[in-house]
């Protein structure tokens, strides 16, 4: 009878360390590293803030409201007003190593 509660303890502490053993395994595939880069871009006619944010990170990688106050402050905008013709320093994300 008293076999009974080591055996339920062992196996229990069996399958939590298999658990965690499986849990930390390396994934069979990795994911490629992503960097940041930035460029200048000239704003065309019609061309948002939320435009700009959405077409250089299509894949959405970051939340559009957030990518817009990061373009604000990196070009030290007060207003997300846009003027044709103007240049604008974005970033991006790629896989690539430039």
């Amino acid at each position: 009878m008293r076999k009974a509660p080591f055996i339920l303890t062992l196996a229990l502490v069996l399958a939590l360390t298999f658990c965690s053993i499986i849990g930390t395994a390396a994934p069979d595939r990795e994911e490629p590293e992503v960097h940041k880069y930035y460029t200048s871009i000239t704003i065309q006619p019609g061309d948002t803030l939320w435009s700009v944010a959405r077409q250089t990170d299509p894949e959405g990688r970051m939340d559009v409201r957030d990518h817009v106050n990061e373009l604000m402050r990196i070009n030290r905008m007060a207003e997300p007003d846009l003027k044709a013709g103007m240049n604008l320093t974005v970033f991006y994300y790629d896989t690539a190593v430039k």
